[in-house]
């Protein structure tokens, strides 16, 4: 016979809802119901342990499952963020054809017939992304789809000599078109041909102008904003849709608003990297990239392709900087500052002033050849000396009395609905604007 209320030598006596539960060291005993204060039962043995240990074996299984479970779990996760992380590696990057460009020619011989079946092999200098495509019936090749970047062209055919071009630069939105002329001889000679595409784009009907990677870099910019590099182009012209101060409290001071060839600020589509950046509301770029993240701009004022639209005015194309198979980076900071500024004559100090614009970029490769990051981040830290009005209360008013208080103040214990206006609500105003005593804590 157990008592309820007692403990045995080597067992624990437990109580679970109406039974009670006896446990003993490598035994476990038989539950019944508890009938007064005591109860009766036999002890059924468990099987010795693993190495022929006695003891606890029900809850060493219990443990068993839990520490299987938990290790299924922790392998179940892992092999999870490896597949992620696989599937994000092998990812074959998506080419929109509003930021590529191309490059296509012809391919002749010494007596100026057309070349066929020439194997022509383009090289991203940078990334050593290869494109391989051959000559048609006529002669005639087309890369497309090509990111822009800094290119080698390698032509080839059994029985010629290869011609390997001169490095060159496949913009945004823009196709490079280069001939060659193959000569006899044996596939081992190389030669080099300083031949490059013309900067006349006789290729499309497109109208409109680059701006180059070299002048982003060296030109000075306003604000470091790219919009500001727009007037590089013909036909663009600066308006001003709102005051100045208006302007600077929405953030948007540095920001060139551009009339192209006509048309309205309003009409400008802008892009980055081929995806819609265009404002719903201020007439500019939703979001602004890094000045030193653009790698070139293309503005497109007229006769564009069927891919751009939305918009009857000009569209304006950020290509934005990828990693390569080198490391490289970059970190600056602009400061204005009161003391680097004349005094002027009409006024006796100088307007104090403290701006510092700072940043920095890293890129490179994760998987040389293959993958490549590139980070960015700019910070603005700027003091701008305000003047606010504030109302302070009087003794009057702390009391209560809001006679002197132009609005009207109201009651919110009289909030009731409208019977005029279903699921409005109204209230009553104190009178006179004065607030009753007991109504103050």
């Amino acid at each position: 016979m157990i008592d309820s209320s007692s403990t045995s030598s080597g067992g624990i006596v437990s109580e679970r809802g109406t039974q009670l539960l006896y446990l003993v060291e490598g035994t476990r005993a038989a539950a019944a119901p508890t009938t007064g204060s005591s109860w009766t039962g036999e002890c059924a043995s468990e099987a010795p342990a693993r190495g022929g240990r006695k003891g606890g074996t029900w809850f060493g299984r219990q443990r068993m499952y839990r520490r299987f479970g938990r290790l299924v779990a922790r392998r179940c996760g892992q092999l999870i963020a490896s597949l992620c992380l696989l599937l994000g590696l092998c990812t074959v990057p998506a080419r929109g054809q509003i930021s590529l460009g191309g490059v296509n020619g012809t391919v002749f011989d010494s007596t100026g017939a057309v070349v066929q079946q020439a194997q022509l092999k383009l090289e991203n200098l940078d990334t050593n992304l290869t494109f391989v495509t051959t000559t048609n019936e006529q002669g005639y090749y087309a890369f497309l789809a090509v990111p822009p970047g800094q290119y080698l062209l390698e032509v080839s055919k059994p029985g010629f000599r290869t011609v390997l071009s001169e490095p060159f630069v496949v913009s945004v939105g823009q196709t490079v078109a280069m001939d060659f002329t193959l000569e006899l001889g044996p596939v081992e000679e190389v030669v080099s041909v300083e031949a490059a595409g013309s900067d006349l784009q006789a290729a499309t009907a497109e109208v409109g102008g680059v701006v180059s990677q070299k002048q982003v870099a060296d030109l000075p910019v306003r604000g470091r904003n790219f919009t500001r590099l727009l007037l590089l182009i013909a036909g663009v012209a600066p308006v001003h849709p709102a005051p100045e101060r208006k302007l600077e409290t929405q953030g948007l001071s540095e920001v060139l608003f551009a009339a192209i060839s006509g048309q309205s600020h309003w009409a400008n589509n802008f892009f980055v990297d081929g995806t819609n950046n265009t404002g719903m509301f201020a007439s500019t770029y939703a979001v602004a990239p890094i000045l030193d993240t653009v790698a070139e701009l293309k503005i497109q004022t007229h006769n564009d392709k069927a891919e751009f639209g939305l918009a009857t005015g000009a569209t304006v194309n950020v290509l934005t900087h990828s990693g390569t198979n080198n490391f490289r980076g970059s970190a600056w900071e602009f400061i204005r500052n009161d003391i680097f500024e004349a005094r002027n004559f009409f006024r006796p100090e100088r307007t104090p002033l403290r701006q510092h614009l700072y940043g920095g970029t890293l890129g490179g490769p994760v998987l040389p050849s293959k993958t490549f990051f590139f980070v960015a981040v700019q910070g603005l830290a700027r003091r701008t000396p305000a003047s606010r009005l504030y109302r302070v209360p009087t003794e009057r008013n702390l009391a209560g009395d809001l006679s002197d208080w132009p609005f009207a103040i109201y009651d919110p214990y009289s909030t009731r609905p409208d019977p005029q206006t279903p699921g409005r609500f109204v209230r009553d105003p104190f009178p006179a604007n004065q607030i009753p005593p007991s109504r103050l804590d």
